[in-house]
């Protein structure tokens, strides 16, 4: 989409949460965060993992190798939430001790849960395996079923279509579930439920290292007819309106507590691959679960909804459009343990080589340049730092660092270091961007050849190349039809119209086609980088800050206020975005909204013409021109459509400095700051224009930031 704006401002979403304390009237406990217990009548913590990674009764290429990694890794995980391992059972094939995921078994262990639980009690269900669907019975239409579908979830033992009782055999149906969920929550336990599997029939084709948690109704055996009149009968209750959200909890307030997380919406396939890409030892692992994992080991005490929230910016910053992870239930606003959030903070430890290690790494989102402050003690203030030390590698769960001199502070010995805590001050995020080369044949043609050549000659430094097979990739690289064509990693290849992907003819001169690839390339490089950058910035609200969004459809009426958290908000030509922001607090802030559209071009919406952009304290407001969704150009030629991100940024100012002004980004060359030397701008600056030998950037925290990315999905046409 092209965005057509006069003026605008932008800032951060103030988030609010809401806490709901309930009386009980045997204990003196305080339920809070919509029915999340810390009571004292010893609450307890109940965990299942269910893992399905072998099917007997399915053919080879639909057995999965994921899911009993991600069982090993939602333990993992679990620990850092305080879930100790006798708490856990594990039903999963591969996996040592577990019982295998049969239906029976895993509906047993639902059953005893139900019995066992009582009020206050914490309960964690995991699913990863196949998701399918079969067709709804009749009678359920319109009232456990909206598209004439239920989804399933294959056990272990699934067989096949029965058409005597019209099921899938041993399938668990959504509300088999559903019921067993509202079981536990009427003993009054609050239920945080994950399913890492697809709920669909459609099956996307990827590269051999990547499965897709999907099987065909066609494959279980269902007849086409029943398809068909299963169809047919979804069409006709459409006009109910319902969430696409599968196994959605009931909405019965007196039960407690419950959320939701689950990999893809009811109409995607979610995939599992060798995982981090880049890593060697990589294992195959469910994209969801990976990087759910990895949510919930940086920041254990967050709420529901920002775990979400973080799943979906780790999404964005590896340029991930699908599939998207869907977030439901009264109780996002609550938090596992009830506690407000924590810092990152880790114990320091000296081994006999003399190194320093501390118990954190990439899953936690540590990476190599982060800078860690050296307190006294674990509740010291951040200005109270004896020393600072930085990772100089990180792995998985673990990460080395050194001691560093910074602000003043010398370099601190390894006896010093030993058994102290070490705050996360200055996160470091990557500047490499993974590129798959075009599949090349092994007798290429011509210009499979010429292109080879072109690209061999791209000079993007920040550009890690890998081949045409490698899955976990930020942007895809295809020849078809004479032109090199710059792909998301995970939707189809569109080549006419507003969908269509950023391309390049090939059939120039060898010199403008490698200059052509190279401007591509670096547009797709500073929209990624500036998205990661963004992502490490999440600090917000601003104290008094507040942001209101409104979209009027076609441009008309008083239009209806838009959540900037959740799934992507699907617009199409003529909508208008207003967007109001008000200061009621303390402090100055400067305000940037930018557009990033689906061929890497990022877009200036504010401040524009010498517009000033700095919001005053105590009655600051700023109610900008609207934002106008168009999909073709002045022109008439193709404008942009698909996947598409508003960015609104707000960030703390002293009077006495210049206006923070980050729309230079949209410039295509660098052409300097504009905000001085503050730390935010240079930091922005080297993630949009890197120098040939950066490949990471360090995110200061001295100035407090506010974030928000809204996700759109551009629809061309009315």
């Amino acid at each position: 989409m092209r965005p057509v704006c006069q003026k605008e401002a932008t800032i951060m979403l103030k988030r609010v949460f809401t806490v709901q304390r309930l009386r009980n009237a045997f204990a003196v406990v305080i339920i809070s965060l919509c029915g999340l217990a810390t009571s004292a009548v010893q609450a307890r913590d109940i965990a299942l993992l269910v893992g399905v990674s072998a099917y007997p009764s399915l053919p080879e290429h639909r057995q999965l190798r994921g899911p009993m990694n991600d069982v090993k890794l939602m333990r993992t995980a679990l620990e850092k939430l305080g879930i100790k391992n006798r708490e856990v059972t594990v039903l999963a094939d591969g996996t040592t001790a577990a019982a295998p995921p049969t239906r029976a078994a895993i509906l047993a262990q639902l059953d005893r849960i139900t019995a066992q639980a009582g009020s206050g009690d914490r309960v964690l269900l995991y699913f990863a395996g196949h998701g399918s669907r079969q067709p709804a019975k009749p009678e359920d239409i319109g009232k456990r079923s909206f598209d004439g579908f239920d989804a399933i979830f294959l056990p272990r033992d699934v067989g096949r279509w029965d058409g005597s009782i019209r099921a899938v055999q041993n399938a668990i149906v959504n509300h088999e579930f559903r019921q067993r969920i509202d079981a536990i929550r009427a003993k009054g336990a609050f239920v945080w439920a994950i399913f890492d599997s697809c709920h669909s029939a459609y099956m996307a084709r990827g590269p051999q290292e990547m499965r897709v948690r999907s099987v065909e109704a066609a494959e279980l055996g269902i007849p086409d007819p029943e398809i068909a009149a299963a169809q047919a009968r979804g069409v006709t209750s459409r006009g109910l309106n319902k969430t696409a959200v599968p196994l959605e909890p009931d909405g019965d307030n007196s039960l407690a507590g419950y959320a939701a997380f689950f990999a893809a919406q009811s109409t995607e396939t979610t995939p599992e691959y060798l995982l981090p890409g880049d890593d060697p030892k990589a294992t195959q692992h469910g994209l969801f679960t990976f990087h759910l994992a990895r949510a919930i080991l940086s920041a254990p005490d967050a709420s529901f909804r920002r775990l979400g929230d973080q799943v979906l910016q780790l999404y964005a910053q590896n340029g991930r459009t699908s599939p998207t992870p869907a977030f439901a239930g009264p109780g996002l606003d609550g938090s596992w343990s009830g506690a407000a959030p924590g810092e990152r903070q880790w114990r320091l430890a000296r081994r006999e080589d003399g190194s320093i290690t501390m118990p954190a790494g990439s899953m936690h989102l540590i990476g190599k340049g982060s800078i860690l402050a050296i307190l006294p003690k674990a509740v010291a203030r951040d200005d109270a730092a004896l020393g600072y030390v930085e990772v100089v590698s990180a792995q998985s769960f673990t990460s080395t660092v050194k001691p560093v001199r910074r602000a003043g502070k010398p370099e601190l010995s390894g006896a010093a270091l030993h058994g102290a805590v070490a705050r996360l001050v200055a996160p470091a995020v990557p500047l490499t961007v993974r590129v798959s080369k075009p599949f090349l044949p092994r007798n290429p043609s011509t210009d499979e050849r010429r292109i080879q050549r072109i690209l061999d000659a791209v000079n993007v430094p920040q550009v890690a190349w890998t081949g045409a097979s490698d899955v976990d990739v930020n942007v895809r690289l295809i020849l078809e039809d004479g032109r090199l064509w710059f792909t998301q990693t995970d939707v189809p290849l569109v080549k006419e119209g507003p969908m269509a992907a950023a391309s390049v003819a090939i059939n120039g001169d060898e010199t403008w086609v490698r200059n052509e690839a190279q401007v591509v390339l670096n547009r797709a490089v500073k929209a990624l980088n500036v998205l990661r950058v963004v992502g490490e910035l999440e600090r917000g609200p601003l104290d008094g800050l507040a942001l209101e969004v409104r979209l009027r459809r076609g441009g008309a009426g008083p239009g209806e206020p838009v959540a900037t958290e959740g799934p992507p908000l699907a617009v199409r030509d003529g909508d208008e975005f207003d967007i109001t922001v008000r200061n009621t607090g303390s402090r100055h802030a400067d305000l940037t909204v930018l557009y990033f559209d689906s061929r890497y071009n990022i877009g200036a919406m504010f401040p524009m013409g010498g517009e000033l952009n700095r919001l005053s304290p105590g009655t600051g407001m700023l109610r900008p021109a609207p934002i106008k969704i168009v999909t073709a150009s002045g022109d008439g030629t193709p404008g942009t459509a698909g996947r598409e991100r508003l960015l609104l940024i707000a960030v703390e100012a002293q009077p006495n400095q210049p206006n923070l002004d980050l729309t230079f980004l949209a410039d295509p060359v660098r052409r300097g700051v504009r905000g001085g030397e503050r730390d935010i701008a240079m930091l922005f600056e080297s993630a949009g224009f890197p120098l040939p030998s950066v490949r990471g950037a360090v995110v200061p925290l001295l100035e407090r930031s506010s974030v928000r990315l809204i996700e759109l999905d551009v629809k061309p046409g009315q």
